[in-house]
């Protein structure tokens, strides 16, 4: 499997399950695709709520 650099994590397929691949590498594997899909999408919530915690603090008070 070809390794790509991403910003925003992905599912793939990874031999007989589910990974995730995030900028850090790949996690998993997951036993099923609805089982990494909940976890990409839980993924991507905690790096929305970073980003906006991170925007927050960059403001002025």
């Amino acid at each position: 499997m070809k390794h790509v650099n991403r910003e925003a994590p992905m599912m793939v397929q990874c031999g007989e399950g589910w990974c995730i691949e995030t900028p850090a590498g790949m996690e998993g594997p997951l036993d099923s695709r609805q089982d990494a899909a909940v976890y990409l999408n839980l993924l991507n919530r905690v790096n929305a709520a970073r980003n906006e915690q991170a925007c927050l603090d960059g403001e002025a008070p």
